[in-house]
C-alpha cells in the first residue's frame, strides 16, 4: 500500500479520533506552544490551479487542475494576531512545507518545524475559518517575503516583496478540527 492510499484511508479516522480527544496532535515548534486549531485545506493560485506538494519529491507547484491527496494540506494555527495567523502547512506525506528562506524553491519535505516552515497567513477578507469557507489569503515566510504561485509556470517561491496576482491564493477549508 502506498503512503498516499494509507493517508486516504486513515485521514477520516484520525480526524474523528482527534475531535473525540482520543489522540493528541504534537506541535514541534515549542516556542509557539500547542496549535489552537487544525484545518484540512487546499490552495488555488490566480491561474485557477491547485498548489501541489509533489509528495515531497520535488519543488512545489501550482499547476494541478484537479484536487487529490497531493493538493491537500493540514493547516496548523499556531498563533493569531488580528487578521494575521501564524501557521504551518503539512502535506499528505506528513512533512512540512518550507519557504526555503526565499533562496530556493518551496518544498514539502521537512520533518520538523523550524523558522522556514512557519508562515504568516493574511486573510484578505473577513470570513470565519470553518468548513466550506473559501478565503482569499496571502502567505508570508520568515524572510518577510510573500509566497508566489509563479502562475504555475515553474516551482513556487517565497521571494516577493509585494503582493500581486500571483501572491494571492484561494484557500478552501475542507474540514476543521479545533484543538483548544
Amino acid at each position: 500500500m502506498t503512503r498516499t492510499s494509507l493517508f486516504a484511508l486513515c485521514a477520516p479516522l484520525l480526524l474523528a479520533l482527534a475531535s473525540a480527544g482520543s489522540i493528541t496532535v504534537i506541535n514541534t515548534s515549542p516556542s509557539l506552544g500547542q496549535p489552537t486549531a487544525l484545518f484540512s485545506v487546499t490552495l488555488k493560485g490566480n491561474n485557477g490551479k491547485y498548489v501541489c506538494s509533489e509528495n515531497g519529491a520535488a519543488q512545489m507547484n501550482c499547476n494541478r487542475g484537479v484536487m487529490s491527496y497531493w493538493e491537500m494540506f493540514t493547516l496548523q494555527v499556531l498563533e493569531k494576531k488580528d487578521s494575521t495567523i501564524l501557521v504551518t502547512l503539512e502535506g499528505n506525506n506528513g512533512r512540512y512545507v518550507s519557504s526555503g528562506d526565499g533562496r530556493t524553491r518551496m518544498t514539502c519535505y521537512r520533518d520538523q518545524v523550524g523558522e522556514s516552515e512557519i508562515f504568516a497567513l493574511q486573510m484578505l477578507e473577513e470570513k470565519a475559518l470553518k468548513k466550506g469557507s473559501m478565503i482569499q489569503v496571502t502567505l508570508k515566510g520568515n524572510n518577510g517575503r510573500y509566497v508566489s504561485s509563479e502562475d504555475g509556470r515553474t516551482g513556487m517561491n517565497c521571494n516577493r516583496d509585494q503582493v500581486g496576482k500571483s501572491e494571492i491564493f484561494a484557500m478552501e477549508i475542507l474540514n476543521e478540527l479545533h484543538m483548544a
